[in-house]
């Protein structure tokens, strides 16, 4: 029998603050009785990055004049994907070719490939977080491992059409340089983002802040991670894996 592996974190106002900055309003109108039945009507109203939690890359984050993530192929967002356990990478620890060339040898041209670290699980705090797939303090960003330009190269290599990950992106490796991961930063500047560049400037989209892929047991399975259809260069992603 199949098992559906939610690979999503939640979207609230409780959100993790010192990264992402939600904001969701609800509006009430007043309860009415309709045909016997309490009726109490609401409308709720979000402010959030489309980079925010779990989300998708498209090439136009980070080079001009590329399609909008509304427009990407649906069927690039979802498919077979190969699970690569990186689960024994630990603080600050670059995930290299040399890693995957050992370890991603089942990797296929057209693949999503997953890279799993275990580390948003290894970060969560009290049960909430772990229920909702949250990181629990900073050192989520400050002491992950992290994805290099070599992997990011190997990757395109090897025709894939997606990357994701449930570590920091390469913002982690900077911070002797004073740079931070934090929503407050400051953020590393565009042409130290080599696995950005690399990936998106040859077609590979990022799906970025998965957690418990620790959950999924196989080294292939199904993924999706679609979209909604904005004029954006990104979009917030119901992420899910399917093993058979």
């Amino acid at each position: 029998m199949a098992r559906i592996i939610d690979c999503s974190m939640i979207i609230s106002n409780e959100t993790w603050r010192p990264r992402w900055k939600v904001d969701i309003s609800t509006k009430q109108q007043k309860t009415v009785e309709i045909e016997g039945v309490k009726v109490k009507p609401q409308h709720s109203y979000m402010h959030m990055s489309v980079h925010c939690l779990t989300h998708i890359d498209s090439p136009l984050h980070v080079v001009e004049g590329r399609p909008v993530i509304g427009d990407i192929p649906i069927e690039t967002c979802f498919g077979e994907a190969a699970v690569v356990d990186l689960t024994d990478k630990g603080e600050l620890e670059p995930i290299t070719a040399e890693d995957m060339e050992k370890r991603g040898k089942h990797v296929r041209e057209g693949d999503i490939v997953l890279l799993k670290t275990g580390w948003t699980e290894k970060n969560a705090g009290g049960d909430t977080e772990k229920r909702e797939g949250l990181p629990a303090d900073v050192n989520y960003w400050n002491k992950g491992p992290y994805p290099t330009r070599s992997m990011a190269e190997w990757m395109v290599a090897r025709k894939v059409k997606a990357v994701g990950f449930d570590c920091p992106n390469e913002c982690t490796q900077y911070m002797d340089k004073g740079y931070e991961c934090t929503r407050t930063g400051p953020h590393p500047p565009l042409e130290d983002e080599h696995v950005h560049r690399t990936h998106l400037n040859h077609g590979v989209l990022q799906i970025e802040y998965l957690c418990n892929l620790t959950a999924i047991k196989k080294d292939r399975v199904m993924f999706f991670a679609v979209p909604l259809k904005l004029k954006a260069e990104g979009s917030p992603v119901r992420a899910f894996a399917i093993e058979e």
